[in-house]
Formats: structure tokens, sequence, C-alpha cells
């Protein structure tokens, strides 16, 4: 018997074990309150701390990391913009030895070298800030400019520019990584800024978020999960990018050595933001200790239990919750769901990530033209201004200040001799109404006053909208909200209504396309329901299954099959479709047509019993979601062969394994002795609810299936239903080509379709059948097909008919068809032996 910890003995190997992670006995304080978190009000135990080992420490060991070398190109070592020659003084030589070090530790997952890539005439040169191909704001066309200067262009794409002198120009030395920098072979190589009209710091997108590099794609493609980060500029292109690396979710830290910067104060703000995002400032220490999965910095252990904590609170209804950033808010939702389950079914859930697909704008129907003069200030950094009319290039004035002028400028009465209505002079209008410049205006003033019709400007009112369409869907991303397009055209209207914007608008794809790619807006889709997360090895569970078949064997060795019985739950969408369909080749969308969208999701849950015997129960269990948990008062379908209950949800409940217990296994044409085969869910584990109903004189032998092992051995799982749902799917393909207005997803018909075809299962012709779907699975062991219950030929029941012990075999092939028989007699029980003489 091993050794049983008291919680102090556990809590200090946890926190021997956090330390060691750590790998700063300073920190040890922030440890323990990290410890004292994560326990909360619970006790330290077996099962927390195996909670805290798979949630918090195994993730880190089994972490794949990247390695980024941002831009150590010739021109920011020597060249036209050094970096030394920044007020910060840095000499980007001597973070080279420190770069190298870390190149040449081949620990590395993915290695990646970014460059600046600019064409000669790109947007950020100051040389060519006055080319003719480009228009500048009004307020940087008469000033002199000079290098590091913040401009604004309008033309052709508005954008916040700083001008600095010419440098890395595409294929010339100063573009070229530095000759002193290691080369690693397979290294990948990712060049930004290539676009002239848009500058990129960072290596993931460009400045105004209209292009991905395929940075990220590189990484997710690699499973990577944290990235370390080193180069030049420490306050510009390396923030950038580590900025947006956290941003997407991964990892970060920066390699303070190996980093060189332009300048103090900017470096210091970037340090800010990296705190605030909790990109950890390592050494190289620390930076080769993460590459060996030996030791990872504080910040990144605060993430893991921030969300956690988050979980937790929101479970509670707590209202202080930690801050958490975009992704780590999903991060929690989603175990938050995993233990909203837990209690009924053996579920978690995959999530991957996937940028969505875009259409041409020409097949877009809400597609209108004038949203395309939208598309440049959509990624303007400056706010938009809600219902202002333009007097002047780059000069708004708000509807409210026009109509005051209009208003001010027919306020005298009277006219003079050749008839013209008196009114202010030019200069009266100038020094009252600044935006007022010549006489155009007041021309412009007069035809408002005589049309009653001006025309907002519809660039500002979109760039309004697209800013506060940012602040609202950030808002939601960090409540976790699901948000699809149709919530962002909602979202768009009440702005619209709220603000009453002079502004027709309902945002095409086109142009939510553009704003999502401005926002780093990307589909999260939920692809796959699987079992619970597995601690054990492939082989583990396939000997856990293996020694389960042998134990439920042996039993039937000794019982009657139509004593052992299986019972097995599965969801169904209340429209059960299938994922393919005919079209013609190459079509890049196939659409298809249902009565609501909304019931190929939404489900109800079927329980099946099944014995050895090829037998089923009378009855199907069926339970449906209903509002308040109730069925209406004008009741349901009704049929012999269905039990139907329901619940505020479609997923059964241990309330619900009572009513199972009661209505089906012990129900009249039920054997009084039974071995009942279930899976791991939590309702069947607990024989409370069902010693509460069981009937005096009844028995029954629970064997559960090992969790994990239920989709290698159990008969129902592998064998009834998959059949069972082919069946439904070509009920409702067929209903759906021949009768589309006959409303199959509502609660009768598909009680209808459910009692038909398990009658049709029920068919005294379908017991072989049933009893071979329930033996033939997916699991194999030491190279057998095996199953719960086994296929039996006459053989065996010859053999008890007649009493027989032993088994003495002989005959062809001793190593094929000998061997299995008498490894089948064996298993039986019998005494056995081979004649080896007669093989």
């Amino acid at each position: 018997m091993g050794v049983v910890q008291t919680e102090n003995e556990i809590r200090d190997e946890m926190k021997r074990e956090l330390t060691s992670l750590v790998n700063e006995v300073d920190l040890i304080p922030e440890l323990e309150q990290m410890l004292d978190d994560f326990i909360e009000n619970k006790t330290w135990n077996e099962d927390t701390q195996e909670l805290f080992r798979r949630v918090v420490l195994k993730p880190f060991k089994t972490l794949r990391t990247a390695l980024l070398v941002v831009d150590f190109q010739n021109d920011f070592v020597s060249g036209s913009l050094s970096i030394k020659e920044g007020d910060a003084e840095q000499d980007p030589l001597e973070a080279l030895p420190h770069v190298n070090n870390l190149l040449q530790n081949l620990n590395w997952n993915v290695i990646v070298y970014s460059q600046d890539w600019h064409p000669s005439n790109h947007i950020s040169f100051f040389e060519h800030a006055r080319n003719p191909d480009r228009e500048l704001a009004p307020e940087d066309k008469s000033r002199k400019l000079r290098p590091f200067d913040i401009v604004r262009f309008v033309k052709p794409v508005s954008t916040i520019q700083v001008l600095y002198p010419s440098h890395c120009i595409q294929g010339g030395w100063g573009s070229q990584l530095h000759l002193g920098l290691q080369r690693v072979e397979g290294a990948h190589y990712i060049k930004k800024g290539a676009d002239v009209y848009v500058d990129a710091y960072s290596a993931f997108s460009d400045n105004c978020g209209i292009k991905q590099s395929e940075l990220e794609m590189l990484l997710r493609k690699n499973d990577i999960n944290a990235v370390i980060g080193c180069g030049l500029a420490y306050d510009i292109c390396v923030m950038h990018t580590l900025k947006d690396a956290s941003k997407h979710g991964f990892l970060t830290c920066i390699v303070k050595s190996g980093s060189k910067g332009l300048s103090s104060l900017k470096m210091e703000e970037a340090n800010k933001m990296f705190q605030k995002r909790g990109v950890a400032i390592i050494d190289d220490e620390m930076a080769q200790l993460i590459s060996r999965r030996e030791a990872f910095p504080i910040e990144w252990m605060s993430s893991a239990i921030a969300i956690l904590e988050y979980a937790l609170a929101c479970l509670k209804n707590l209202p202080k919750r930690p801050c958490l950033n975009v992704k780590d808010v999903v991060v929690a939702n989603t175990i938050i769901d995993v233990l909203h389950q837990v209690e009924y079914a053996d579920t978690t859930i995959e999530i991957v990530d996937g940028f969505e697909q875009f259409d041409d704008d020409v097949k877009d129907p809400d597609y209108n033209p004038e949203d395309e003069e939208a598309r440049v200030p959509l990624y303007e950094t400056l706010p938009g201004q809600p219902n202002v009319v333009q007097f002047a290039a780059g000069k708004f004035v708000s509807k409210e200040k026009v109509d005051e002028a209009v208003a001010f400028y027919s306020s005298m009465d009277g006219y003079h001799n050749n008839g013209a209505k008196k009114r202010p002079t030019l200069e009266t209008m100038k020094r009252r109404f600044r935006f007022i410049e010549d006489r155009n205006h007041l021309h412009k003033l007069q035809q408002i006053e005589t049309t009653g019709e001006y025309k907002t400007n519809r660039i500002q009112n979109l760039r309004f909208i697209a800013d506060r369409l940012g602040e609202i869907v950030e808002e939601h991303l960090r409540k976790g909200s699901i948000m699809h397009d149709d919530t962002l055209r909602f979202f768009v209207a009440k702005i619209i209504a709220s603000h009453n914007l002079d502004i027709q608008f309902t945002p095409s794809k086109s142009w939510l396309n553009d704003w999502k790619r401005a926002h780093r807006i990307s589909s999260r889709k939920i692809t796959k329901f699987v079992s619970v997360v597995r601690h054990q090895s492939k082989k583990e569970l396939e000997d856990q299954a293996n020694d389960f078949v042998e134990k439920v064997n042996d039993v039937l060795a000794v019982r009657a099959p139509s004593t052992v019985w299986n019972a097995d739950q599965s969801g169904f969408q209340l429209i059960m479709h299938t994922a393919r369909t005919h079209a013609r080749t190459g079509s890049k969308r196939v659409e298809c047509v249902v009565p609501t969208v909304a019931a190929t999701t939404h489900s109800l849950t079927v329980t099946v019993l099944a014995s050895a015997a090829g037998e089923l129960h009378p009855k199907l269990y069926v339970q449906l979601k209903e509002p308040g948990g109730k069925f209406p008062r004008k009741g349901h379908f009704t049929a012999d062969n269905l039990y139907v209950t329901c619940g505020q949800s479609h997923i059964m409940t241990k309330k619900h394994a009572v009513l199972f217990y009661k209505n089906m296994l012990f129900h009249s044409s039920m054997p009084n002795d039974t071995v009942f085969v279930c899976d791991s869910w939590a309702g069947w584990i607990d024989d409370t609810a069902r010693d509460s109903v069981m009937p005096s004189g009844y028995n029954v032998k629970k064997m559960v299936i090992p969790a994990g092992c239920t989709g290698m051995v159990q008969p129902c799982d592998v064998g009834i239903f998959g059949a069972f749902k082919k069946v439904v799917k070509r009920i409702f393909g067929h209903a759906q080509l021949e009768h589309p207005k006959y409303k199959m997803h509502t609660r009768d018909p598909t009680l209808r379709m459910l009692a038909l075809v398990y009658w049709q299962f029920q068919s005294p012709k379908l017991v072989a059948w049933i009893q071979y779907s329930t033996q033939v699975t997916a699991f194999k062991a030491d190279g057998d097909l095996n199953c719960i219950w086994v296929f039996r030929s006459e053989l065996e029941m010859l053999l008890r008919k007649n009493d027989i012990n032993a088994v003495i075999g002989c005959g062809l092939a001793y190593d094929i068809c000998v061997m299995h028989t008498l490894k089948d007699a064996s298993k039986h029980g019998f005494l056995t032996c081979i004649v080896k003489s007669g093989r």
C-alpha cells in the first residue's frame, strides 16, 4: 500500500515542481500566491494535485517553441539607418553574439528570420515623401519635413507614417542579413514591407492590417505554442512583432541582450506594453532553459493561473474576475463549457483557428460601389466623425455647425437694390465660422438654404461606424460572446440609429471582410467533440480495453447472453444531415437549404439497450429539450416502442438516470438478474439513482467500460448507432427532396420517425445482425479482433450441452485456425491442450 501524503506534503511537492519550472528562488512568494489562487477553498489531495499538474505544469513541458530573429540587416547594423545613431546609443554588434548563441541551440522547433524588403520608392522613405504618386495631408504639405517626422498620407492609402532615410531596398546590400549572423539550415524567411504604399513593422502583418504575412500560418502549421524574439530594432519592429505574437495567443518573450533599440523613451514604452500583454523580458539563460523545456518565465505561469481563476469566477458568478486578453477569454470559456459537461458526459472540445475564405465582391448581393471609397479610410488611425460636411480638403464640419451657419447667413432682413437678399459679409462669416474660407463656401451655404439638402461626408460616417464597431466587438470578445457577420450587421444598424447618422448603409460582405482583416478578427470553429483528454497512451488504453473485454467474456462464459445488456446514449441533431453532396466540379461554395439552420445544431438524446443475444429493448429512450423542461399542455406524439421524457437541455442528468432505470432497465420485459455494461458517465457510476428505484428481488451486476475505451469496445456505440443514424439521415434526405415543406425537425414528426426506424430495427430478422454488429468492433488487441460479446458458433453451446470440461485439439493450420480455436476454448474456461503430432 502506498504512503498517503498529507495536504501540506502535497502542497510542498507542487511548490517544488513549480519552483523548478520557474527557476527563480526570489519568486517563491509569487508562486505561493499562485498555489493559493489555484486551490482557493478546496484542499490539496491526489485529485487536485493531478489537476494542477495536468492544467498548469504539463502544457509547459510539452511546449513547441519558435525563435524569431527580427530584421538583423546591414542597414540597421552599420548602414543608412544604423541603430547606434539613435539616442539610446545601442550598438547592434553587441547583440550579435547573443543572437548567434540562440541560433546555435538546436532545440527550437522553428527558426524564422524576418527582413525589411522595401521597394526603392517606399512610403517610409523621407526622400520620396513628396513623390507625385502619393499625397500628404494639407497640414504636412506646407511644412518643412525632416527624417523621423511623423506625417499623414491621404493618397493612395490613408496612413500615418514615420519618415526614415532610405533603407533595406530590395536586393541591395542594406537589405541583406548581416554577414556575422549565423544562418541555420531549414530556417524560414519572412520578407515584409514590400508594398510601396504601406509600411510593415510587424513580421505578422502590415501597419494597416490589410495584408497578413505567412508567419502566423507557418507557426500554426508547426503547432507552435511559444515565440521567443530578438533582433532590431527593440522599440519598433521587434516590439510590433512580439505584440502581434501575443495577440495571436502565443506565449511570448523577448531576449533583451539579443535586441537593440533606437530611442530610450520608445524602449521604455515597449517595456510597458510587454508587461501589460504578459510578454516576458528574459536573458540568455532563461532562453536556453525555455528551449530545453526546463524553466519558464513567471509571466507565462501567471497567464495559466489567470485563465483558471477567470473560469472559476464565471462558474461561481463572482463579480471580480481577472483581466484577460481576447484569446485567453476564449480559452477560459472553453474550459467553462467543458466543466459544465463533466457532470453529464465524457466530453472535451478541440478548437481550431482559421481565417475565413472570402469571395469576390461581384458575388456579394449587398455590394455597394460607394463602399470602395470607404475602404482606404477604414484603416485610418485617426478617429472618424459622425455626420460631418466637407467644406475643404481635409476639413470637416459637423452637421449641427453647418445648420447654424446656414441660419445665420440667411438671418438678415431686407434686399439690395438689385433684388439680392442682404447677407453677412464674407469677413463676418469667417470671423464667426472658422470653416468658412472663401465665397465658394458662402455659395454652398446658399445652396443648402435653397434646397434644404446637403450630403454629409460618407467616408467620415463609415470611418466612425468602423471605429465604433471595433469598440463594440472588442467588448463582446472580452465577454466571450458568439458573433457572426449577421451580428456585426446588427451592431452597424444600431450604431447608425443611436447616433442618427445621415447615411444609408448595409455592410456588404466585402466591407465586413476588410473590417475584419483590419481588426484581426478571425473565425473560430468548434470542429470536434471528442472523449475527455487522455492521459494514457494509446497502448495503455488498448490494454485496458482488452482487459475489460476479457472480464466480460468471462461473465458471458457462465451466463445466458440474454441477461447481459449494454446501454449507450448518443446525441441526434433535429436534422441529421450528411456533410457532403454532389456539386459541379470546381465549385468553391456548396450551399444546401434546410428548413431551419438551428435544427442542424440543436439535439435530442437517444439511449438504446441491447443484449448480447441480439435483442433490443422494447422501448427506445428519447430525451428532448423543452422550454422550462416541460412538455406543452397538448402533449406529444406517443408510441409503444418509445419512452419519451424532456429537460431544459437534451443532455441526460442524474435525475434522468432515475427515469431510465425505472422505465427501461427495470421494465417488466427485462430479466431480474442482469449484467449491466455501461460507460463511465456519472449517471451510471452513481448507484444511488439505480438503488432508489430497483424493485425487490432484482439483482444488477454493473460493469463499467474504462474511460477512453468506449469508442473501442462499446457494443451499441460501435455497432448499432452508426447504422441507426445512417437510416435517419436517409429518411431526412428523402423528405428534404420530395417534401421540402414538411417540418420533420419539429417534435412530433421527429418522434414518429424515431419510432418507425426503431420498429424496423426490432424486426426478428435483424436479431442475428444486431448480435453481430454489437460484436465486431474496431478494437484490436494482440492482433485479434475483439469485442465485448464474442460471436458464438454452435460449438460452445454443443460443448456446454454435453457438460464438457476439457478440449483436446489438433488439425490444420497449427499457427492459424488451430491456435485461434484453442485460444477461444481456454478463454471460455475449458481445460485445453494441443496434440502437436497431429498438426
